[in-house]
């Protein structure tokens, strides 16, 4: 293996482990336990819920990238630099899921969550009807306020309930599940970019290319020659 591979996965590695690092060791072996089932036997209050959710996001957000050494894309030395000033700096580092995503899961593919409380049940009943709202109208203007009606609760518990189960706000989720239904419209449809774009809820052709390169590193004409 070249060495700016083997450097670039090991920085993956500890950019994804710096990403959870408010998970102690244990907790943090079950988020990177991302293929096959999972057994997680622990007492109330020691944080089942709080792996679950973690787990979740990892298996969206980064898939099976953490202790592998598949990469999807050939590494360059720009790409080195970008993820080694991340890992220096504790910032994010741009079009994430193009760099660093190794087959991860869609938001819309994860069928359910298991909560044992009361007020757990709660918010997995009020995710469930916010999800199922941006789902059905993602293709249409969204704000906000509409998000959390669907819910029957104010914007700001929206922001908290989205924040505690998948730790993504809402119109962020919901740029990434527009761009995903954008990658979705360019492999099965014959339609052009800017058609793409109006299907998906984007307001012009320009903001949906900009965000789609974000999330995938290439723009949508490159990525429909490439599948």
């Amino acid at each position: 293996m070249p060495d700016i591979t083997r450097e670039y996965i090991a920085l993956r590695d500890q950019y994804i482990e710096n990403c959870f690092r408010h998970l102690n060791p244990v907790q943090r072996e079950a988020v990177f336990t991302t293929e096959g089932p999972l057994l997680i036997l622990a007492g109330a209050g020691s944080g089942k819920t709080t792996v679950l959710v973690n787990r979740i996001a990892n298996i969206i957000r980064f898939g099976a990238a953490h202790g592998s050494r598949e990469l999807t894309r050939a590494v360059t030395e720009q790409d080195l630099e970008e993820l080694r000033t991340a890992v220096q700096t504790g910032r994010d580092l741009p079009r994430e899921a193009a760099y660093l995503a190794v087959r991860p899961a869609r938001p819309w593919n994860v069928l359910a969550i298991t909560f044992t409380n009361k007020a757990a049940g709660e918010l997995k009943e009020r995710l469930r009807a916010m999800l199922a709202f941006l789902h059905e109208n993602y293709a249409r203007p969204i704000q906000l306020c509409e998000v959390a009606r669907a819910a029957n609760i104010s914007p700001r518990e929206c922001l908290r309930c989205f924040q505690r189960a998948i730790q993504t706000p809402p119109m962020q989720y919901l740029l990434k599940y527009r761009v995903q239904r954008g990658a979705e419209f360019l492999r099965e449809r014959p339609g052009t970019v800017a058609q793409a774009a109006a299907a998906c809820g984007f307001d012009s052709p320009s903001n949906f290319s900009k965000n789609f390169r974000r999330f995938y590193g290439v723009s949508p004409r490159e990525y429909r020659r490439q599948v």
